[in-house]
């Protein structure tokens, strides 16, 4: 070979080197963003748990409700096995309540979430009393539950006592024979 041609040979060969330098910059950079935005928090939170009543019992269906000051609200459905799961939930303080039928309403305030946190908030719901108002309209100076012989309130009550008396004497012979 001609010293010419070596020379050129050479040239090209550093131009690639030089390329080749450029191209691994280049791709370390880009690994080092990559690898950076995947270690970032991520810009939202989860909350999940569970809903069972004072039993243990999960309770499916129940409504789990978050809301905040400003306005936002997020809600779920608990699945059969009582258990929901909010994702995708801005940072910030939540209030949460949760309703089933049958069953108290539950709330809790203040709940924080920060971001790229997933906290667990597990519920549980009281039985609600039922409520009933009787109102018994009568006459002033008349009774308002006749008690007197004639009536049938005095059989009434005897009867009831004779049937507990009944249950009782029936459980006490089951007793007496097991033992």
């Amino acid at each position: 070979m001609n010293l010419a041609a070596q020379e050129e040979k050479g040239q090209r060969s550093r131009l690639s080197g030089a390329a080749r330098s450029k191209m691994r910059i280049l791709c370390n950079i880009v690994l080092a963003l990559l690898s950076w935005s995947a270690f970032a928090q991520a810009p939202t939170a989860t909350l999940s748990g569970k809903v069972t009543d004072q039993t243990g019992a999960v309770i499916p269906q129940a409504t789990v409700t978050l809301s905040t000051a400003s306005g936002t609200r997020a809600t779920a459905t608990t699945d059969q096995l009582g258990g929901y799961q909010i994702q995708s939930l801005p940072a910030g303080s939540y209030n949460v309540s949760a309703t089933a039928k049958g069953f108290a309403n539950f709330s809790r305030s203040n709940v924080a979430l920060g971001p790229g946190q997933s906290q667990t908030l597990d519920v549980t719901l009281q039985v609600k009393a039922q409520e009933e108002k009787v109102n018994v309209n009568g006459e002033e100076g008349q009774p308002q539950l006749d008690v007197s012989s004639d009536s049938n309130a005095g059989a009434l009550i005897i009867t009831l006592a004779v049937l507990a008396l009944s249950i009782v004497a029936r459980t006490l012979a089951a007793v007496r024979k097991s033992v």
